[in-house]
């Protein structure tokens, strides 16, 4: 029977990777590795799989952790260093044939613009196979990996669309208002929009004014209010539709946030 490859404990490269790809690779490096200030001709996507790394850049410092992808442009100097390792899976990517990857490269011109921070938590979930077919390198499972990395940078690009729409207010606010029974953390928030939980904070500030789960906590409160005001149900049920499955959780919250407790602003407002 035919072996595999054995995997290079340091890395992994893709030989002869198809255009607009002219790297695929996976490496892991150990404590203390660093590179200098460098930048590339192509587009840098990497998606950290294990451990952490951090990304000096000329405006701002970005540390990775496991679903967390980084995609630098042509040109942008940055430089990288990681305390107690890590490992990546990652692409470099030759932004010329705007068409190619079924016009994802124009996408990624136009939007890419300076070095990002994302969620990419598929590749991240997935980064066992993927590296499989990174060792073996048929055809087939060189075709696979290539259309994952196109996937994930699609939502790289769809995360910095909804950064730059004048409706991504709207579009949180409705899915906020949508899952107050669902008790969601700004992780959560922030993988269904393919964004950092700092790119997303950001976004929230500027939007609203406060993080993500102040604001979150702002419209289960006010609809905590309306039901007390307007409706009969038992406190508890009400607790249950804002995401507290323990109605004195919810007193507490309640209180500290109105200085009533929920029947005490039930009185008052029936």
């Amino acid at each position: 029977m035919k072996q595999s490859p054995a995997l290079n404990p340091l890395g992994h490269i893709l030989p002869h990777p198809p255009l607009p790809f002219t790297s695929v690779n996976y490496f892991k490096r150990g404590d203390g590795w660093e590179m200098p200030w460098h930048s590339h001709e192509e587009l840098q996507f990497l998606v950290v799989t294990s451990g952490s790394l951090t990304i000096h850049l000329e405006t701002e410092t970005q540390t990775l952790l496991p679903g967390d992808a980084s995609l630098i442009p042509p040109g942008a100097a940055h430089a990288l260093f990681t305390q107690g390792g890590y490992e990546q899976i990652g692409a470099n990517v030759l932004l010329k044939d705007e068409q190619a990857l079924m016009g994802a490269i124009g996408l990624l011109k136009e939007h890419i613009k300076a070095p990002l921070m994302v969620r990419c938590e598929q590749i991240a979930a997935q980064a066992p196979a993927l590296l499989q077919m990174l060792i073996k390198g048929s055809a087939i499972d060189q075709a696979r990996l290539c259309l994952s990395l196109h996937a994930a940078l699609l939502q790289a690009v769809e995360a910095v669309i909804y950064e730059q729409s004048s409706q991504f207010d709207v579009q949180l606010s409705t899915f906020l208002d949508q899952r107050l029974g669902d008790k969601l953390s700004s992780s959560q928030v922030a993988a269904s929009f393919h964004m950092s939980v700092s790119q997303l904070e950001r976004l929230s500030h500027r939007f609203f004014g406060q993080g993500i789960i102040a604001l979150y906590n702002q419209k289960r409160l006010i609809e905590a209010q309306v039901l007390l005001a307007n409706s009969a149900l038992p406190i508890g049920v009400i607790a249950q539709r804002i995401g507290f499955e323990d109605t004195s959780n919810f007193s507490a919250f309640f209180t500290r946030k109105t200085g009533l407790s929920p029947s005490a602003y039930r009185k008052r407002k029936q």
